[in-house]
């Protein structure tokens, strides 16, 4: 008698293993663990050197009062934070079974040259509104602040490294592990929108700032709907890029009329309502 097999309806197939997340939630966490410690370590340093040198107690804490605004101090900060960043990146995806191009999805975007551009410019338009309602509002926050005077008051040096780590290196390091790393694997194992929701809670919170951070929240799911949409990290860099190279440029040459604030903002935000109904048609491209 001959066992004839199964019919293939009765077949169970294996599940997929289910992608792990942990690694994705350490490494962010580690990264902000990292960066708070790497801040109080470059204060504590300056304190324990003044110290060294006899400077009484007094001035000790008025000088690291005033060290927050240094244009030094903010130089070796912002490049510190990159350092963090771009380590939280590349190790891990390094370690992962999948192409490095492929985790932290360095590929060809699949939107057009006129989407990439409308996408730069509705980030632009979006962080220049929220700065115009946070001056309404009277909210001040002490990161733009410190970067205002640092702008004002740096020398060459100081200046020209705060200038590329924050057109540059900022955007290419945040948007790596952002973007890249973190939100490829969140929205793969969560689905689209609540990775992206996720990943933009967490670059929110890196700011570590009352006014900076809500911004940064609404930054991020702006920028994670690019890198969803077009598969690729490449749009959210050029678009992060010139969003901070504009508030730079701004801040340096244009600064905007408090007579004028409550005007300008609400054309921006016009603006910005604008090419947020235009996007998603521009992006509406398979990902597959």
């Amino acid at each position: 008698m001959t066992l004839l097999p199964p019919p293939a309806d009765n077949v169970i197939l294996p599940r997929p293993p289910r992608l792990r997340v942990w690694p994705s939630y350490v490494a962010v966490i580690s990264l902000i663990v990292g960066i708070l410690a790497a801040q109080i370590g470059i204060v504590l340093l300056a304190g324990i050197f003044l110290a060294i040198r006899g400077v009484p107690a007094r001035e000790i804490q008025n000088t690291l009062t005033d060290l927050a605004s240094a244009p030094a101090y903010l130089a070796v900060v912002v490049m510190v934070n990159i350092g963090f960043e771009l380590c939280a990146a590349l190790l891990p995806a390094m370690l992962s079974p999948v192409p490095l191009p492929r985790r932290l999805s360095l590929r060809r975007p699949r939107i057009s040259f006129v989407a990439l551009s409308l996408a730069a410019l509705g980030v632009t338009c979006y962080a220049v509104a929220y700065d115009c309602f946070a001056s309404l509002l009277a909210l001040h926050s002490d990161t733009l602040e410190s970067f205002s005077s640092s702008l004002d008051s740096g020398g060459p040096i100081s200046l020209a490294v705060i200038l590329f780590a924050v057109c540059l290196g900022a955007p290419i390091a945040e948007e790596l592990f952002f973007r890249g790393y973190l939100q490829t694997r969140l929205a793969a194992r969560h689905g689209p929108v609540l990775g992206i929701l996720i990943t933009a809670f967490f670059f929110g919170l890196i700011h570590m700032d009352p006014v900076q951070s809500p911004f940064a929240f609404g930054f991020g799911i702006y920028l994670g709907i690019i890198a969803y949409r077009s598969r690729s990290i490449f749009p959210t860099i050029f678009a992060h890029a010139f969003s901070n190279t504009c508030a730079v440029l701004l801040s340096l040459f244009l600064p905007l009329p408090h007579n004028a604030l409550l005007l300008t903002a609400l054309m921006i935000l016009l603006a910005s309502a604008a090419l947020l109904l235009l996007l998603p048609t521009l992006l509406l491209t398979p990902r597959d």
